[in-house]
């Protein structure tokens, strides 16, 4: 379907956040996540331990902006 619509990798993300969002209630991670979040452990611990500490946006901002010199 994404390769049908031409859709850039940004709008791609989009899509499956949407998709997800609309599962939400079912508890429904984005396609393109859920098979690396199982895959990888200390991902999950690492979501826990956010979520424990009630991680906020700016946080997570910052993290990401730690990721991305790596």
């Amino acid at each position: 379907m994404i390769l049908l619509l031409k859709l850039d990798e940004i709008e791609t993300y989009e899509l499956y956040d949407l998709a997800a969002a609309n599962k939400l209630k079912n508890n429904v991670v984005s396609l393109d996540l859920s098979k690396y979040i199982m895959g990888t452990e200390n991902l999950r611990i690492a979501l826990r331990k956010a979520k424990d500490k009630k991680i906020n946006d700016k946080q997570w901002e910052e993290i990401i902006k730690i990721i991305e010199k790596i």
